[in-house]
Parts: structure tokens; sequence; C-alpha cells
């Protein structure tokens, strides 16, 4: 499915882009919001990087229609600050359900992965999207990074009574947009 009406928006008076675009389905359109705040180093990064995110939640809680908050986000699933973000959005972290999966770091020993990694990379979905599927792991065609890819398959309300045909799977590569297929 194409992306359209595609746009550049500046969440919380960031200066880091997100791209916000829609995926016409045959159950309805679908809203997927990508971006990738700036890594919270130093107080005003963190500052910043918080601004944008609640621009963000905002934006998503003011959606009637099913969307998603792709990247990397550059927090954890157990940061206070992304567990007030998920109640103020209104938005599900897709990984639950589905184990740690981490994402981050991808560069070391597998033992040392094991005690260090945390996710940082997210798919966030509104209530109307169903999770049936979420792994994380390497995907062929897609730039090395420091960070693992995300792979989930979604199903929006209006089409959990019909088929799984229509079922879209979505692609997150770290700091990229989403690949939406059939």
């Amino acid at each position: 499915y194409p992306l359209q009406d595609e746009k550049v928006e500046y969440f919380g008076g960031s200066q880091e882009a997100s791209i916000v675009a829609t995926v016409k389905l045959p159950a309805g359109d679908l809203i997927i919001t990508g971006t990738h705040p700036g890594p919270p180093r130093t107080t005003s990064r963190i500052i910043r990087r918080n601004q944008q995110m609640s621009g963000i939640a905002d934006y998503a809680a003011s959606l009637s229609v099913p969307h998603l908050v792709t990247g990397d986000l550059n927090s954890s699933s157990w940061s206070p600050f992304f567990q007030d973000w998920l109640r103020r959005s209104g938005m599900r972290d897709s990984r639950v359900g589905f184990g740690v999966q981490p994402t981050w770091p991808v560069d070391k020993q597998p033992l040392l992965r094991l005690a260090m990694s945390t996710t940082l990379d997210h798919v966030l979905v509104s209530p109307e999207v169903h999770v049936i599927a979420r792994s994380t792991g390497a995907f062929t065609g897609v730039v090395p990074m420091n960070e693992t890819g995300i792979h989930v398959k979604l199903m929006r309300d209006a089409v959990v009574s019909t088929t799984a045909a229509a079922t879209p799977t979505v692609v997150v590569a770290p700091s990229l947009m989403c690949i939406v297929a059939r």
C-alpha cells in the first residue's frame, strides 16, 4: 500500500523532523508518524526529546482514525516518561504480550547484549489497531544500523471480522520510515 499525503512535521517546537503519512487500506485510512528524537545525552537534549514526544502525544491523542507512531524514540519501554507518554497519547506499545524484544545495542557480544539491551525503537498503536505478531531482527536490504529493526503484523478493527488477507505488515527500520506491505 503506498504512502499518501506525506508531510514533514516539527512537533513540540522541535528542530527534529517527523514524517506523517496516510496509508489507504481496504478497511480505511491508517496514519503513520515516523520520528527519531535526538539521544538524551544532556539535560537540554532530554528536554528537547521530551518536548518533541509531548507534541507527538498531543497529535496522536487528537486523531480520530487508526494510527501508528514508529521509530527510534530514544526512550526505553520502562522509562517513566515513556509510560506517561503512552497514557497521554492513548496509544499502546506493540511489544506488550510478545516479550522484551530489545532493539539496542546490536553490536555487542551475545551475553553482553542480553545483559545491557533495551527497547529504544518502537511501534506504538492506537486502540483500533491490533498487533497480531511482532519480532525484531535484521531485514534484508535495510542499511545496517546500531539498532535492530521491528516487524509487526497488524489488523484494524474493521478487518478483524473479515479475512486475514487484508492484514497489513509493517516493517520498521530504526530511523527510517516504515514500509507497509500486503
